[in-house]
């Protein structure tokens, strides 16, 4: 190694830790009712869309909650006023809301995929059919206290968005 590429390797490592030490983040295991609640309240703000749901990439999604399955972590952006604002996971959280009936659409509007029945699943075929009112409140639960990890990054937004550029699959 030269004396110029050891010079390049220091600088490049002294930018790396400087840039992980600007990226203040915290990873919580929340509950999935938690999570929609915050968005009700207009604690975590969410994109919202008028876009109808893909079921069956939904059902896919509810069917990996019931078997316990790891879930994709959310990453969210606290703002100054310590509102949450969706970074990455836009697309499950606005599901959920379907799912259980209280997504919106940008006007305010109830969301035309409110209580969506779930298809035919891949390893649980009996699920087909059914909603979150129609599912055994056994089951239900395992939805309603399913645990996510959250990524509650406190960077300013173009982190943020980078951050969210790196995790997005393209």
């Amino acid at each position: 190694m030269t004396e110029q590429e050891r010079i390049q390797n220091e600088a490049l490592l002294a930018e790396i830790e400087s840039a992980r030490k600007s990226l203040h983040t915290d990873v919580w295991k929340m509950g999935l009712l938690e999570l929609l609640s915050m968005v009700e309240k207009g604690e975590l703000v969410v994109k919202t869309t008028d876009s109808p749901i893909d079921v069956k990439w939904g059902t896919n999604f509810i069917e990996t909650i019931l078997l316990g399955l790891n879930t994709p972590q959310f990453i969210v952006r606290q703002n100054s006023s310590g509102k949450w604002l969706m970074v990455d996971g836009n697309k499950r959280m606005l599901l959920l809301l379907s799912f259980f009936g209280i997504a919106k659409n940008p006007d305010g509007s109830n969301h035309v995929s409110n209580k969506w029945l779930l298809e035919q699943g891949c390893l649980i075929p009996l699920i087909n059919g059914l909603s979150i009112d129609t599912l055994h409140l056994k089951n239900a639960r395992l939805i309603q206290f399913g645990k996510i990890d959250v990524v509650i990054c406190r960077a300013d937004k173009s982190k943020a968005e980078l951050i969210h550029n790196m995790v997005s699959p393209v």
